[in-house]
């Protein structure tokens, strides 16, 4: 694939640890704002849904679990345990700092390793997996997917974040968004053309990419769920933040924009694969 990239995604990472994703560590998220919409109704509805039907009991691996913003959110909805595993050591104290913000400390623990390298985990350990924000950074996503699924028993789920070829994501990305490479570093308007750089840092898949990463061994595929991520970037991402601001316009606005979207099968950033181990 020519350069890899796990080194230089690795540094980025550790340059934003406690500011990576839609809520950070240590600032709760305002509500009056299009990220607070935004993570209720594209990121936790989802995994709330995700949770219900299949996590509430059980060990949960969370497979590039960053700073904690995904456990905290399935913490929060119930889930028994939850271990996290990344490659930042950084990205790990910030999870820890997060989970103890919410006094859940005693259902959480983490590791640090490679995803690719999971050979400390047991086949069959864990009860269901969740990769979010991770395989669009991989060197080797169908490597890595295969060995996190070793590690759940049978019946677990595996929920798969996949961003989306086409989305609205990965448009205003390709126009408008910085190369994770340099995420925590001073860019500059024209880093915004690199774009064999942007589309080797952070991967968006064609629903045949997708299919080429499976079949896993004896999987059931239940369901796929829209989610978006964090925000689009440039002028769309813009206007969304700005009417975002108006808690009861701007927020009823999002949600029939939304509504439009998923009626018309425009998927805003990726899917949940929902996975169920068969044997």
């Amino acid at each position: 694939m020519g350069e890899k990239i796990a080194g230089n995604i690795k540094s980025a990472h550790d340059r934003v640890a406690d500011t990576y994703g839609i809520s950070q560590v240590h600032q709760d998220i305002a509500i009056n704002s299009y990220d607070g919409w935004n993570l209720t109704h594209n990121i936790v509805k989802p995994l709330t849904t995700i949770t219900s039907l299949y996590w509430k009991e059980g060990h949960i691996l969370d497979a590039g679990c960053g700073n904690g913003q995904i456990a905290a959110i399935l913490l929060e909805q119930g889930v028994s345990r939850i271990t996290g595993v990344d490659f930042s050591l950084n990205m790990l104290r910030n999870a820890a700092c997060r989970i103890h913000r919410l006094e859940k400390s005693q259902r959480f623990s983490s590791f640090q390793a490679n995803l690719d390298s999971l050979g400390m985990i047991k086949s069959g350990f864990f009860d269901g997996a969740i990769l979010f924000g991770v395989i669009e950074h991989l060197d080797e996503p169908a490597k890595v997917i295969m060995e996190i699924w070793r590690g759940i028993k049978a019946g677990g789920v595996f929920a798969i974040a996949i961003p989306r070829k086409g989305s609205l994501s990965h448009l205003t990305y390709l126009a408008f968004g910085d190369s994770p490479k340099r995420w925590g570093t001073m860019t500059h308007w024209w880093d915004r053309f690199r774009l064999s750089e942007k589309a080797s840092y952070y991967r968006f898949f064609s629903l045949k990419e997708v299919n080429d990463l499976f079949p896993l061994p004896d999987m059931e595929i239940l369901d796929r769920i829209p989610f978006a991520y964090s925000h689009l970037d440039g002028f769309p991402g813009s206007f969304l933040h700005a009417i975002g601001r108006n808690r009861m316009f701007g927020h009823g606005l999002l949600t029939r924009l939304n509504k439009i979207c998923r009626a018309i099968k425009c998927i805003p950033g990726g899917e949940f694969w929902i996975i169920r181990k068969c044997i």
